[in-house]
């Protein structure tokens, strides 16, 4: 059970992508708000951006952290669009939110080889 006390943060960050992720399409909130072009694909690459930035520092203490998280960040996407395309009522998966995925985890890869490996805040990740 220890094992997982480091990967708290990215499991919760994970089951809100899963509860927004699976949310069927009819119980969704219908805002004049969230009709903003493009919102979409900003929230899928803010999701997995900050899911993968949680993933690397509890990764990097057990395997190389710069290739795994960014891996199953993406696996994750995959899994979530697949299900949403054959599982969930009024939703489909579509491979442009699967680029918005790729491109958080992109960001979230340049930011933490770049800028929080080498800063003091990667330890509040």
């Amino acid at each position: 059970m220890t094992k997982f006390i480091p990967f708290w943060k990215a499991f919760l960050c994970l089951i809100f992508i899963a509860f927004l992720s699976l949310t069927p399409g009819d119980d969704l909130p219908q805002n004049p708000l969230f009709n903003l072009p493009h919102l979409d694909k900003i929230v899928h690459f803010s999701m997995y951006l900050i899911f993968c930035l949680l993933l690397f520092n509890p990764l990097k203490k057990r395997i190389n952290a710069l290739i795994y998280a960014p891996v199953l960040s993406f696996i994750t996407g995959g899994i979530f669009e697949l299900l949403q395309q054959w599982l969930i009522n009024n939703r489909e998966g579509s491979i442009y939110d699967i680029f918005a995925n790729l491109f958080g985890i992109c960001f979230a890869f340049v930011i933490y080889k770049y800028i929080l490996s080498e800063n003091i805040i990667r330890k509040y990740l």
